[in-house]
């Protein structure tokens, strides 16, 4: 059984999620904005912007395309992404998510949404610790 193992990263253009389950193969998934990827398999919405899913050992049959799709959505390639941007998710946190989110057809899918929440609050969170530490901080 492959290794889970999941990179983020907020670039301007919105959320990009990608989860790497094959390295070889560059097989996985990734979620960035819908108008960034017009053949996405799924969409998602968080706070009002629509995010696609694509997976890219399905809607990439070769390497020239799945590094087209990666350029799109992250500025580089898909091939190199994966190995170079931010936030580490352990594969314990990505089988928690992949359960609670059972009524989702495909565990990725359970995996990539719970973590856009999870990202999602934890960005709330930091802003709202934020402004009340602001807001209470000594002139």
């Amino acid at each position: 059984m492959p290794t889970l193992d999941a990179r983020v990263s907020m670039p301007l253009t919105g959320f990009v999620r990608s989860f790497p389950f094959d390295k070889q193969k560059k097989a996985g998934l990734i979620v960035a904005p819908k108008e960034s990827v017009p053949s996405a398999v799924g969409t998602y919405k968080i706070r009002g912007q629509e995010l696609a899913d694509i997976h890219i050992s399905d809607a990439a049959g070769d390497r020239s395309k799945a590094n087209e799709i990666g350029a799109v959505v992250t500025g580089g390639t898909y091939e190199t992404y994966p190995y170079s941007l931010g936030w580490f998710v352990s594969e314990r946190e990505m089988r928690e998510a992949a359960m609670a989110l059972q009524p989702l057809k495909h565990a990725a899918l359970s995996c990539a949404h719970a973590l856009l929440l999870r990202h999602e609050v934890r960005v709330q969170t930091l802003a709202a610790a934020t402004a009340n530490a602001t807001a209470i901080a000594p002139d």
